[in-house]
């Protein structure tokens, strides 16, 4: 007896494997690839250019409106999404969002409206290569090892991490090779 393979009903997000073994994807932050998830969700499998990112998109998704526009930005510099329409409020004063467009599909809408031809799926992402800043943002593998943590990344905790370790979600080790930290010392030498 066979089992029959049955197709998932309802709709998914499609991201390919090749976007996602991309530079481009590999150094998201985490929150931006939630964005870009939540907007290739959105692709119907034929309308490419009329995804956004509007309060209430983002409310179903379980995002901060906010943070969500603000990630756009990234994922447009690494041509991961273009911009088709630029939110801006219509006569009657109603606010028409911003639309974007996943770029490994062929772009069908642009300006709010459809295209008479679709435009050839653009594959930025493809050619998109990180700058010394962004390179080391989810790689940290050639200056640390497992578990510690930057300087920047001690302060950036919200509080000291070397006088309380518990409080923080990553172990507190500091790295050899940065030598002292003025700043938390500083903190943690005032308190006693």
């Amino acid at each position: 007896m066979s089992r029959k393979l049955r197709r998932h009903e309802g709709r998914f997000a499609a991201i390919p494997v090749e976007v996602m073994t991309s530079e481009a994807w590999r150094t998201l932050p985490h929150g931006a690839r939630s964005v870009l998830t939540v907007l290739a969700a959105q692709f119907n499998g034929i309308a490419n250019g009329v995804q956004n990112l509007s309060r209430e998109t983002c409310r179903r998704y379980g995002l901060d409106h906010s943070r969500a526009l603000k990630a756009t930005k990234g994922l447009e510099e690494r041509g991961l999404i273009v911009c088709t329409y630029r939110a801006r409020y219509t006569k009657s004063r109603a606010r028409i969002p911003s639309q974007w467009a996943v770029t490994w599909r062929n772009i069908t809408h642009r300006n709010n409206d459809i295209l008479p031809r679709s435009e050839k799926a653009p594959d930025l992402w493809r050619e998109w290569r990180p700058t010394k800043k962004q390179s080391g943002q989810n790689d940290r593998s050639d200056s640390m090892r497992a578990g510690e943590m930057t300087a920047e990344e001690m302060r950036d905790c919200g509080h000291s991490a070397l006088r309380n370790p518990k409080n923080c979600g990553r172990i507190a080790q500091p790295s050899k090779n940065l030598g002292a930290l003025p700043a938390l010392g500083a903190t943690a030498a005032g308190g006693e």
